[in-house]
């Protein structure tokens, strides 16, 4: 029985010219055209994300230069040179891996080879990717043998952080700078090979696996070939939701759609359905956060800005655009963009982001927030059960207005922290202090506070509206120190405590982070 031997998408339809190559033309045509004027550069440095076609262009930059019809900026791919340098085994062309042979014995091994002239082509060209791997060491090694190359030497330099190379280096090599891939490109690149494989597909399938690819082509060709297993050769929207584990634009217009319409029930079983179907909620939270992005985009200049995506999807901004209001896009986008670290660290990522969805529900919440200078997912908690409730404070602003000098009111330490307390708007934050301080000093410009670890972030975010209301009390600015005392016990956890008030249930177990 004979034995085929597979061959990934990404190199069966790897670019074999610089005609072939996508997205990255202000490059391949300038190289063309310094092998056209045969003004070659000794070290040249390619720098960009992976999978956007670094080494592919440098590989087709050497048989340019190697090609037995040239050089030339269209290699014939048929003579022995361009034939071994396409499977890598010419001996001119040396592909080294920067993370595996970053030593500095390695790149004395490669000085030493560099002085023999080339076997079979005009150029001995040396292909480093992943450059920025190499160790201080190897840079200096390899320093002098940039600043005074032999003419047959070239250096073709791949990186994806050149922030990492030393300025020495960054000085001696002619820059290229590769672009992230549009999803059109991409998606014209895929449905073609698609069709050069006989392969059925879905138009819609396509676009989900392009935007999935971030700018990649390899990624895309990588996530095309799962989907193309998975769907035993034909490709449909549905079974890509699947393999991609992502939710699709018509589950996250549906949840904003009910956000605007008030729909709790909604969207707590939208997020249940997400999970039984295995989303991960961080992709299905970072899927929220760019149609919010887009929303607004949409509300500020139309469809011209938003000119890769698909019309159905447009379709979808454009009834959200007449049912939101841009500040409450902004509102709930700033929101997004906030939580967005504490959605990655939490325990309960389901909390948070159910609480965020439930806070975008009352309008009067939103409009509250203009006057409130803190953020906080606690005082969206409180808002989300008694958004209109504010207890008013006139007593004590009344009291301190009526004062010249508050300074001189004899009031004692445990009478400011108590007035402190009071007069908070925020009664979240008003209890916390109450009920979770260890102690507290006041000195003359400084308030000390001893606090539950759980509640050291939560307070610093505070700070500014402590701050603020001590000065309302005391007339003079006032430093707040926050010292944070460990604790284990569950009392603490406040934001347990306000989740399970919310949505009832009860602690099975309890593991600190």
């Amino acid at each position: 029985m004979e034995v085929k031997i597979y061959t990934a998408l990404y190199r069966k339809w790897r670019p074999q010219t610089f005609e072939e190559v996508k997205g990255q033309e202000h490059i391949t045509r300038t190289l063309a055209n310094a092998v056209k004027t045969g003004k070659i550069a000794h070290a040249y440095l390619f720098v960009g994300p992976r999978g956007v076609g670094k080494t592919s262009v440098a590989r087709i930059f050497a048989k340019a230069l190697n090609c037995k019809k040239g050089p030339t900026p269209h290699p014939c791919n048929v003579c022995t040179n361009c034939v071994k340098i396409t499977k890598g085994i010419s001996l001119d062309v040396l592909e080294i891996d920067g993370a595996s042979n970053r030593g500095i014995d390695q790149i004395r091994d490669l000085k030493e080879r560099i002085k023999f002239a080339s076997v079979e082509g005009r150029y001995k060209i040396y292909i480093i990717d992943e450059v920025h791997m190499l160790t201080n060491e190897a840079f200096n090694a390899l320093l002098k043998t940039l600043e005074e190359p032999p003419s047959h030497v070239i250096f073709i330099f791949a990186t994806t952080d050149p922030q990492k190379l030393p300025s020495t280096i960054l000085s001696r090599c002619q820059r290229f700078d590769f672009r992230r891939l549009s999803p059109d490109i991409i998606e014209e690149e895929i449905e073609e090979i698609l069709n050069r494989e006989s392969i059925e597909y879905e138009k819609d399938a396509l676009l989900l696996v392009s935007t999935f690819a971030d700018g990649s082509m390899r990624d895309a060709l990588s996530i095309l070939e799962q989907v193309i297993s998975y769907t035993e050769g034909h490709i449909t929207y549905e079974k890509t939701l699947d393999i991609l584990g992502i939710a699709g634009d018509e589950v996250i217009y549906s949840i904003l759609k009910s956000v605007k319409e008030g729909e709790r029930k909604d969207i707590i079983k939208a997020i249940s359905s997400a999970l039984e179907r295995g989303i991960d909620l961080q992709s299905l939270y970072r899927d929220i956060l760019n149609m919010l992005r887009d929303l607004s985009l949409y509300m500020i200049g139309g469809s011209r800005l938003l000119k890769d995506l698909p019309a159905s999807y447009i379709k979808r901004l454009e009834f959200l655009s007449k049912i939101y209001d841009i500040k409450d896009v902004e509102r709930l986008l700033d929101r997004f963009i906030t939580y967005e670290n504490q959605m990655k660290t939490t325990l309960v990522p389901r909390v948070v982001l159910e609480f965020l969805l439930l806070f975008g529900i009352s309008r009067e919440s939103m409009r509250q927030e203009e006057e409130r200078p803190s953020e906080t997912l606690e005082e969206d908690l409180s808002s989300l059960e008694e958004t209109t409730e504010k207890e008013a404070t006139e007593d004590i602003e009344e009291e301190i207005a009526d004062n010249d000098n508050v300074e001189d009111i004899p009031i004692t330490e445990k009478d400011v922290w108590d007035r402190l307390i009071e007069s908070l708007d925020n009664k979240v934050l008003a209890n916390s202090l109450k009920n979770n301080i260890e102690s507290y000093k006041l000195e003359s410009n400084k308030l000390i506070l001893d606090i539950p670890q759980e509640l050291f972030f939560y307070l610093e975010d505070k700070k500014k509206t402590l701050k603020d209301a001590l000065k309302r009390l005391l007339g003079r600015d006032i430093i707040i120190e926050l010292r944070e005392i460990k604790s284990n016990s569950q009392d603490d956890h406040h934001l347990l405590k306000e989740g399970l008030s919310i949505f009832g249930g009860r602690i099975i177990n309890l593991e600190e982070d």
